[in-house]
Formats: structure tokens, sequence, C-alpha cells
């Protein structure tokens, strides 16, 4: 037997030495068979037929604007993971400077000299390569790089919609599922699976 505290709402609050320890105003204590002190704080004692039994309190769900708001934040760390798989590869200035490298990469294929590209000049310089073979393979890099920004794009569009027309959480969780499936398809149809 267990002697437990309980506030004026039945929410237990603490266990009690014995059932003579001193308790506050509304308070009562009253003794039940067991209990998890794991559920202090987050269970209800209440007397059915003479005898105090310890139910979980099972909070309510949290509004609908809410999920979908977790949600969206879920659909967001989930494209930053999928794009990481390429970005993180790299330091974060050099990812910075993909715009700059793109730019130059173009004007170099257009027929500009080396003085309009400094930074990919200074790359291929230091890769050994042609100016021109390297700006090549950075327009490779920037095709399916933008390949990618756009399926990821395109899920977090198609995923928010399906959020916002969400009238469950249940829906809301099973377009972040979609999404989650529709981004691994991708992701390995790309692959960066």
């Amino acid at each position: 037997m267990i002697n437990l505290i309980i506030d004026a709402d039945g929410m237990i609050r603490q266990i009690a030495a014995d059932a003579t320890v001193a308790i506050l105003a509304g308070e009562q204590i009253v003794t039940v068979d067991a209990f998890d002190p794991a559920l202090m704080g987050r269970a209800m004692a209440r007397k059915v037929k003479g005898k105090w039994l310890v139910e979980p309190v099972v909070p309510p769900p949290p509004p609908l604007d809410q999920v979908k708001s977790q949600a969206r934040a879920k659909v967001i760390a989930f494209a930053d993971q999928i794009t990481a798989r390429i970005t993180g590869q790299y330091p974060a200035a050099e990812v910075a400077s993909w715009p700059t490298q793109e730019a130059e990469a173009r004007d170099i294929v257009a027929g500009a000299d080396a003085a309009a590209a400094p930074l990919l000049s200074t790359m291929a310089a230091d890769a050994k390569t042609p100016l021109t073979d390297y700006a090549q393979s950075v327009l490779v890099k920037a095709t399916a790089y933008r390949q990618v920004v756009a399926a990821v794009k395109s899920i977090r569009d198609d995923t928010d919609v399906a959020i916002n027309a969400a009238t469950t959480a249940e829906a809301v969780g099973a377009a972040l599922e979609q999404a989650r499936q529709a981004a691994l398809a991708k992701a390995a149809t790309l692959g960066l699976a």
C-alpha cells in the first residue's frame, strides 16, 4: 500500500511517507495498492466503489494551428537534411561562393577572358585544370544542385498546401508522411539516397 498526497482535483502531488504527514488546504492523503513514481504530476487518483485508483492524465491534444506550425518546421528541417547531403560536403564559405562561381562559369563559357572570372580562374589554376573545363564542371554541378533545390521546393510547397488544407492532426501527420516518402524517392532519383 502506498500513501499519496492529492490536490483538490485529484492530481497526485507526492508520495506520503505515512498517513500522518502534514498536507496543505485542499489536499488529502489517499492509499492505493501501487503507484509508478514516473507518473508523479501526470496522474490522478479517483475513488471507484470505495477504492482509490491511479490513472494517467491524458493531456489535451495541441491546437491544430500549433500542430501545423510544428509540421512546417519539420518539413523545413527535413529539406535541410536532404540538401545537406550536398552542402555538408563543403565548407560554408565555399557553398556561399557557388552563385559567384556559376556566374563566372557562365561568363567563361560565353567567351569572356580569365579576368572576368577571378574566383574561377584561381580555383581552376589550383586544380591544375583548364579554365573552360573547370567552368563546364561548375555549370554541371550548378545544374544538378538546382534540380535538387527545385525538387525540395516543390515537395515543400505541395506539403504546405496539404498542411493548410488539413482539418485534423491526423491529416497533418499524413501530409508529413507523404512529403517524407516523396522526398526520399526524389532523393534516390537524384543520387542522394
